[in-house]
């Protein structure tokens, strides 16, 4: 079971996020990150339904860490990475922008 971000498409971590730090892709519909904006209060893990945030300090400060699901990648026609490694074909990714 995949315990990253769902890329909801209603997303609550991105309603929750006090400081903007997540927002919708508009080109791609993935959940995506400002890293550097975020405060780390932690509303959006409260939010996710998945408990698909981790928290890691950098530099004394608490920010929040996320899957972008390679969005490099998908801008470049490829797949995220996780998907083309899975050996038995059991991760997808559906994009509804």
């Amino acid at each position: 079971m995949s315990l990253s971000c769902r890329h909801c498409d209603d997303a609550p971590c991105v309603k929750d996020c006090p400081v903007g730090c997540l927002y919708k892709d508009e080109e791609t519909g993935l959940t995506l990150l400002e890293e550097e904006r975020c405060v780390g209060c932690r509303r959006c893990a409260r939010a996710c339904p998945y408990d698909a945030q981790t928290f890691v300090t950098v530099n004394g400060r608490v920010r929040m860490k996320k899957c972008d699901g390679c969005v490099e990648r998908i801008r470049n026609g490829l797949e995220p990475a996780c998907v083309r490694a899975c050996p038995v074909g059991a991760l997808t990714l559906d994009l509804v922008p």
